[in-house]
């Protein structure tokens, strides 16, 4: 492995990786921290915007790894979502300054992602696609934009997916399946898991207080309060729940624009015991799973979903829909939570209710996410992005026959 490289293998050069990705989040940060601490890699990541419209994380990269943020235009297109499209006008002068080897671009809805593709066609430099996108997230959006996507994935020398349902989608867009890496979409495992179980019962007693929490058990969502998130959905379940087990409570952690009308549903249909919380961040976040007894994302379109990482840290098991992303690589119906039809208050209804009435069996499957969860590590899916690189670099990466052996 790494201690075997020959000395022409230590004294070649490293391959200069460019990472185009739309925001800094808390979640990719560690991630490209990780992934630039590699000797076969020198990343330099290229941030379309610092945050945008619809996000409030407040986390710096600073000192962890290469960057720049570009100066950028957006366009804004709502609906079901608010969705941003970048322009970023210096990125190929920022590219033919900093110079660089591959170019792995983490999607392909933006101006920047295309100009970039057509760059690296030009001038024949390897570009590889990032995609956690799967069939379950239609748009207009998606059908105009198909032939060009088509061209780009065809034209791609290498691919990383998120997970299994979207190396599903890359290959229906016609990449190869045997250059398709995965990079399993994940969360800083051991911050959240080591976070949780430092809070002692008195914290969780005050958190209790301070949000008027009056019930014992509490179901807990996290996640923007918008449509494709599905969480009118939750509280229409949840008023099914509390017919028949009525000492659990409703946590919402989140904000966005049907906060509002959600709110005047749970006033209409004097559903008790649902509490808005608000924006919480997400470094915060280990002491509201520590306050909840069951996670539940109930989205109608969800690319991923790394609340279920994070939840499954923190011991709780889960119940999420057929239409996440993550559902089918994290999820073991009947073991650790699960997966239900999306936009069904009854079956959503009957699921929590049956982790609910078996303490023994709640708790059994809480074991069983923190378990599950330890091999979706930030140090697994820098593998899947080191794999993509070194099947094209093999003599600069060192780990790309244990990875190829992985893939």
């Amino acid at each position: 492995m790494r201690g075997r490289r020959s000395h022409a293998a230590r004294t070649t050069r490293p391959v200069r990786v460019a990472m185009l990705h739309n925001i800094v989040s808390p979640h990719v940060v560690p991630l490209f921290a990780a992934l630039a601490e590699q000797p076969g890699i020198d990343l330099h990541v290229y941030f379309y915007s610092e945050t945008d419209a619809n996000r409030r994380w407040k986390v710096s990269p600073e000192g962890k790894f290469r960057y720049t943020i570009l100066p950028h235009l957006r366009i804004h297109f709502r609906g079901k979502d608010l969705f941003t499209y970048f322009i970023n006008p210096t990125i190929l002068a920022a590219l033919r300054r900093d110079g660089f080897d591959v170019l792995i671009s983490a999607g392909w809805d933006s101006f920047t992602a295309q100009v970039a593709f057509l760059y690296c066609a030009l001038t024949h430099r390897p570009y590889i696609v990032w995609s956690g996108s799967t069939v379950n997230e239609p748009s207009w959006r998606r059908t105009l934009s198909l032939p060009l996507v088509k061209l780009i994935v065809r034209g791609a020398r290498g691919y990383i997916a998120y997970g299994t349902r979207a190396k599903e989608y890359l290959e229906m867009l016609g990449a190869p399946a045997e250059k398709v890496a995965l990079s399993f979409n994940t969360v800083d495992v051991d911050y959240f898991r080591d976070a949780h179980d430092a809070i002692a019962p008195a914290e969780t007693d005050a958190l209790r207080a301070r949000l008027g929490v009056a019930t014992p058990r509490v179901i807990l969502y996290v996640g923007q309060l918008i449509e494709r998130k599905g969480p009118r959905t939750l509280i229409e379940a949840f008023a099914r729940v509390k017919r028949e087990v009525p000492d659990v409570g409703l946590l919402l952690v989140g904000y966005g624009m049907e906060e509002e009308a959600l709110r005047q549903y749970v006033r209409a249909h004097e559903v008790a015991d649902v509490i808005f919380a608000g924006m919480v961040d997400v470094f915060e976040m280990p002491r509201y799973y520590a306050l909840a007894d069951l996670f539940v994302l109930p989205s109608y379109e969800e690319v991923w979903g790394l609340v279920l990482n994070e939840a499954m840290a923190c011991g709780l098991p889960v119940i999420t829909t057929d239409r996440v992303g993550a559902s089918v690589d994290v999820v073991h119906d009947g073991k650790n939570g699960f997966v239900v039809p999306a936009n069904d208050p009854a079956i959503l209804a009957e699921k929590i209710i049956s982790v609910l009435e078996s303490p023994e069996r709640m708790r059994a499957m809480g074991e069983a996410s923190r378990k599950m969860i330890e091999r979706f590590r930030v140090e697994e899916s820098v593998k899947g992005l080191e794999q993509a690189v070194g099947r094209l670099f093999p003599e600069r990466i060192s780990s790309v026959e244990g990875a190829n052996n992985r893939g």
